[in-house]
């Protein structure tokens, strides 16, 4: 799919201007999909330690178990708000926008920096500095 224009010069010849903006690069599509795949995992984890934190309170046999289940619950809420984040951001990439794309090359950057704080020069650095510099590379595809 490719954003064409079709304009008329003053001669009456026709050209066609073909933009780079609105086509979906294949690594962010990727990149989309499995931050979406992972926001989904992290929304039904939540929910399940969310509704487990919630049947601990009201069984009065789990009363043992009492202090543990204002923990859970607490554990339960941040992981279902950090997958709707993370679902929110995989919308916004496939969607081509801005936003996401600054959003993810924000948290690429900062594991950037703390995996070089960490002294680990390995596959994973590679991996993110590459990533990086693809965000940077495509960023003319987004709105």
């Amino acid at each position: 799919m490719t954003a064409t224009t079709t304009r008329t010069t003053r001669t009456g010849f026709a050209y066609r201007h073909s933009s780079p903006v609105g086509e979906l690069p294949i690594l962010v599509g990727i990149l989309a999909i499995l931050i979406g795949l992972v926001g989904l995992f992290f929304l039904l984890v939540g929910l399940l330690v969310t509704l487990g934190a919630v049947g601990f309170a009201l069984l009065p046999a789990a009363s043992a178990y009492a202090v543990f289940s204002g923990t859970a619950l607490l554990a339960g809420v941040i992981t279902l708000v950090f997958g709707a984040v993370l679902v929110f951001v995989a919308t916004g990439l496939w969607d081509l926008e801005v936003w996401a794309l600054a959003l993810t090359g924000i948290v690429v950057a900062l594991l950037v920096v703390l995996l070089v704080v960490a002294g680990s020069f390995g596959w994973s650095l590679l991996i993110s500095v590459a990533l990086l510099i693809y965000l940077v590379a495509v960023r003319g595809h987004f709105y």
